[in-house]
């Protein structure tokens, strides 16, 4: 409903309009300027599989935000922990390779983070896809390891929807397709499900509750990078411009036919001459002028829009353009450090369960049983220590367990079985077995040994001054 003063829609706005002000300088975020009149749009980028597949295919900027994270988070594989046999731990880690799990769980980071989404299919042999997956039920070489699609080769059921657990409100079912029809149906407790860009309840719906690419976040940063590096580039091929100022140059150009075919076979021998000789040759009222461009504060510039888009993408500039790092003593560490935390920590946020329900699948294949209760493992550390680091490090773990050893605070065993900990960073004690420390803990105490107190000289008959002759 409409009035001469705007709809009431207008009215309500106008209302709420909040921000910067400045009424003396007109200055103000409605004040109609250029800048005030910015605003966000949705792109709808991440629905757009060819867009997003051709960036990834010709742009080496987003191959490497896609790829960097993906292989980072899987790099230095994990260490097994808990009561369980030193043997089927190590078969248990030789299988996430051969299986080519750990190839399985990095393509599936990898699409999630182009697509907005991703899906594993756990390939349990002789088992229904459309039926819960009962882990206590797989025998003996059952499980094939992991299969991965992308969002668009998966359909969420839109209707089933999970009521219970840590998983509530996403879909129970997946129908997996093939240009465009649906040819199996997988219960949700069978998938391994992972998702670019997290997004709000009502976006997520929107997606049918996958992410958002990590390229839609960085798109406008990426545009602005590549127009700089391609305008640089042209700006190269223009550095050196001729300019010429011909007499009656229009009048040849009016005059046509034979005249103006003249005056290019003229300029055509100009160029041989200046190709081939070096030497220009022009009417004696013919000028000619050279134009060269500078390039000051174009590499700066350049590092701008690449730092830029090292932030929308949450990498260092040196994971990303494999550059050395600039400024007096820059080491880079501390940028590399931080990237290293945040991989960290995707790690335990979305690896930790997928990981752990794909080794008790591999359990029950390999071996028949469950893994132990107290099973767990451990994210191996990406910032790898020198040896010199180690061995320093190793140094103070020795002195630091003898010390309290020797002052009988802890035992042997003890002592043993802190040194074999330390070995996972350090390196060193690694041989330290089991074995032995069982040998520790069976060796009786060591008696103690208790001093008398010093006799009483008075007690004795000896005078407290020590004057034995007066005694």
């Amino acid at each position: 409903m409409k009035n001469k003063k705007g709809t009431a829609i207008d009215k309500i706005k106008k209302a709420f309009i909040d921000g910067y002000q400045n009424l003396a300088a007109a200055l103000s975020t409605s004040s109609g300027t250029v800048m005030s009149q910015g605003t966000y749009v949705r792109s709808g980028l991440t629905k757009d599989k060819d867009q997003l597949t051709a960036a990834y295919r010709t742009n080496w900027v987003v191959g490497a935000m896609v790829d960097y994270v993906a292989e980072d988070m899987t790099r230095e594989g994990i260490t097994l922990t808990g009561e369980i046999d030193q043997d089927k731990a190590t078969q248990l880690q030789r299988y996430l390779v051969r299986s080519g799990l750990w190839k399985a769980i990095t393509d599936l980071i990898r699409w999630a983070r182009l697509y907005g989404g991703a899906l594993g299919v756990i390939n349990i042999e002789g088992q229904q896809t459309a039926t819960p997956l009962d882990i206590r039920r797989i025998g003996k070489g059952q499980f094939n390891g992991l299969l991965v699609y992308d969002r668009h080769q998966v359909q969420p059921d839109p209707v089933r929807r999970i009521k219970t657990g840590p998983k509530i409100g996403l879909p129970e079912y997946y129908l997996i397709t093939a240009a465009g029809k649906a040819v199996e149906t997988v219960h949700h407790s069978r998938c391994v499900r992972m998702i670019g860009i997290e997004l709000p309840g009502d976006e997520a719906v929107t997606e049918q509750y996958w992410g958002a690419s990590i390229v839609e976040r960085i798109h406008d940063r990426l545009l602005s990078f590549d127009q700089a590096t391609i305008g640089s580039a042209d700006l190269i091929r223009k550095a050196h411009v001729k300019s010429v100022k011909i007499d009656g140059f229009r009048d040849v150009l009016a005059a046509g036919s034979k005249a103006q075919e003249n005056m290019t076979t003229a300029w055509l021998y100009t160029a041989l001459m200046e190709n081939s000789q070096g030497v220009t040759l022009l009417d004696k009222t013919d000028e000619v002028a050279y134009n060269s461009y500078t390039f000051a504060g174009l590499s700066d510039m350049m590092t701008q829009f690449g730092q830029q888009l090292c932030g929308a993408g949450r990498m260092p500039a040196t994971k990303v353009f494999g550059q050395a790092p600039a400024g007096m003593n820059a080491t880079g560490e501390s940028d590399t450090r931080n990237y290293y935390d945040g991989i960290s920590s995707e790690q335990e946020t979305r690896l930790r369960e997928p990981i752990h329900l794909l080794l008790e699948c591999s359990s029950m294949s390999l071996f028949g049983q469950p893994l132990p209760a107290d099973f767990d493992f451990d994210f191996n550390p990406l910032w790898q220590t020198t040896e010199q680091e180690k061995a320093t490090a190793a140094q103070a773990v020795a002195d630091a367990v003898v010390k309290v050893s020797d002052a009988g605070i802890i035992g042997q065993a003890t002592a043993l079985k802190e040194l074999k900990k330390s070995s996972e960073e350090t390196g060193i004690f690694s041989t330290i077995s089991q074995e032995e420390i069982e040998e520790a803990e069976a060796e009786p105490p060591e008696p103690v040994i208790e001093t008398p107190p010093p006799a009483d000289p008075v007690a004795h008959g000896v005078p407290a001054n020590g004057d034995l002759d007066a005694a």
